[in-house]
């Protein structure tokens, strides 16, 4: 898993995102349902009603921090997980909330004012992911999620080069 938060995410405030993976559909279900304040409000006592039935990670980032190559436990998306989503506690109204696709690395990229996964597409974001090879991205094909090892190297650039950037406007 790996976590960008834009020098604006959540209007420039910290925020909390959990990941939560569930192992019972009607639990998914009802997670899908719930908006990230709903959740969040709730998220303790979720966790004591259901401790078999789901997992959590849980972070609290600020803006401009990034989480890379953050390796869950073995079985993330085990057979017997039903579904993961999610949770980001922002400052504005809204879901902010996402289901996680079946790849194996994701990009969770915290915006303004709400979050998307970079492989399941992001409109009107800025980070710019590698493809297969130079001549793809000189025609500016999209990421494939196959390519993680590619954009392992590649986020560890920009880190470095956002790390510079903080340095110089201290």
């Amino acid at each position: 898993v790996n976590i960008i938060l834009d020098t604006d995410a959540n209007n420039y405030s910290a925020t909390e995102v959990d990941l939560v993976i569930a192992y019972k559909m009607d639990l998914f279900k009802s997670l899908m349902k719930m908006k990230a304040a709903d959740y969040f409000a709730i998220a303790e006592q979720i966790r004591r009603d259901y401790p078999e039935m789901l997992k959590v990670w849980h972070w609290e980032l600020t803006p401009g921090q990034t989480i890379n190559d953050y390796q869950l436990s073995s079985c993330f998306m085990c057979p017997e997980a039903f579904g993961a989503v999610i949770f980001a506690r922002y400052l504005t109204p809204g879901s902010h909330r996402v289901r996680v696709g079946s790849s194996d690395t994701i990009h969770v990229l915290l915006k303004k004012e709400d979050l998307c996964i970079v492989e399941q597409g992001c409109p009107n974001h800025s980070l710019l992911l590698p493809t297969a090879s130079d001549n793809d991205a000189k025609k500016g094909k999209s990421f494939k999620p196959s390519q993680s090892s590619e954009l392992e190297g590649e986020m560890k650039k920009i880190t470095a080069v956002a790390d510079k950037i903080k340095g110089v406007l201290k």
